[in-house]
């Protein structure tokens, strides 16, 4: 198990583990201003904006949940 789990440190500390992340920077850009446009658009009562922020928390706790969940299996195993 040491051994998968190195392996995947060490791939993520390469260009292709990171990938995902270097993407999303660049991709995250354009759908943020997809987004916003979207919610202009839409989301033009107090109520729909209210539900649109809770759907966004709920959303940003799960990556953070996806994130946390990587570290404990991948990264803290290394620090022992």
């Amino acid at each position: 198990m040491r051994h998968v789990q190195a392996r995947l440190l060490t791939d993520l500390a390469d260009a292709t583990g990171l990938s995902f992340f270097t993407v999303h920077q660049e991709a995250d850009v354009y759908h943020s201003r997809d987004e916003r446009n979207i919610l202009e658009r839409h989301a033009t009562t107090i109520d729909d904006q209210a539900a649109c922020i809770a759907a966004a928390a709920l959303g940003a706790k799960a990556m953070l949940r996806l994130l946390d969940g990587v570290h404990r299996a991948y990264v803290q195993p290394s620090l022992n």
